[in-house]
């Protein structure tokens, strides 16, 4: 779990998660204000 909210309000992220095994998932342009989870699977 990773809290996001920094207080300045703003909503637009890019998420990158990497696994045990180097590689990554990502995603750009998350509006993190509209969404509550970002399941990631390897």
């Amino acid at each position: 779990m990773a809290n996001i909210n920094d207080g300045t309000g703003y909503c637009r992220y890019d998420l990158k998660a990497v696994f045990s095994d180097g590689s990554t998932a990502k995603r750009f342009n998350v509006d993190v204000c509209a969404i509550a989870e970002w399941t990631i699977h390897d």
